[in-house]
């Protein structure tokens, strides 16, 4: 009897053993199943992306806005852009397409003057969840202008629409000038404005006074009157 109830108490363990090791396969499979979860850890889908050959690339056209552009990922549903001052950090998304065929974006809201960090993540989607699938980071660029002359502008702001001297309508962009002093059609940098184009003139605008045009009158009172720089760009 001693040896018989040895033999079921081996029998037992090996029962058990067998159990644990199916346990253990399916939570692998379970874990398997769940990879894309895995592969969303930043850190993770970076290096995949550089082996790959996945790349994001961040030049300044030097007229206030930065160009960025990626290689497309394969089976890819969108990208997600960030902008940081740190490189070290993902910073603010700036961007989100659920295109997977865009490769390019236009960061018109950099501040001039800095230097940014872009991140692109690439997703696939599961239902209505974003899974990151690559993460590509672009080297370093600084927001820089590139300009003949600069001065100090005295301007105002206006609205209402309509059509400007040059024939263009009036727009966000467009700002009344003195011709003698800028031409119409000139490219100009306006500090807090952004960027714009003398199209226009005014009666009171002469010397180095720009009026910048506006979307409302609020905006308009807003603004006032504010001595700013102007930089006349190549």
């Amino acid at each position: 009897m001693g040896t018989v109830n040895s033999g079921n108490g081996i029998i037992i363990k090996l029962a058990r053993a067998v159990f644990l090791c199916a346990l253990c396969i399916s939570l692998a499979a379970a874990m398997t199943v769940l990879s894309p979860s895995a592969v969303s850890a930043d850190s993770e889908a970076s290096a995949s992306a550089e082996t790959l050959g996945y790349v994001a690339t961040a030049s300044a056209d030097g007229r206030s806005i930065v160009n960025i552009s990626w290689t497309l990922v394969d089976d890819a549903a969108g990208y997600i852009v960030y902008r940081s001052g740190n490189a070290s950090k993902l910073g603010k998304k700036v961007c989100t397409s659920n295109n997977g065929i865009k490769s390019s974006w236009k960061d018109k809201k950099a501040a001039v003057g800095k230097t940014y960090y872009y991140t692109v993540k690439a997703f696939i989607k599961n239902g209505s969840k974003k899974i990151t699938v690559a993460v590509l980071k672009s080297n370093s660029v600084t927001n820089s202008l590139n300009y003949k002359d600069s001065f100090t502008a005295e301007t105002y702001a206006y609205t209402g629409g309509g059509k400007t001297a040059s024939g263009k309508a009036a727009k966000v962009g467009r700002v009344a000038v003195d011709p003698s002093v800028i031409p119409l059609g000139t490219w100009l940098y306006v500090e807090g404005y952004g960027l714009c184009q003398a199209a226009d003139t005014g009666g009171s605008i002469k010397g180095n006074k720009i009026d910048l045009y506006m979307n409302s009158v609020d905006e308009c009172y807003k603004w006032g009157v504010k001595d700013k720089t102007a930089y006349i760009l190549e």
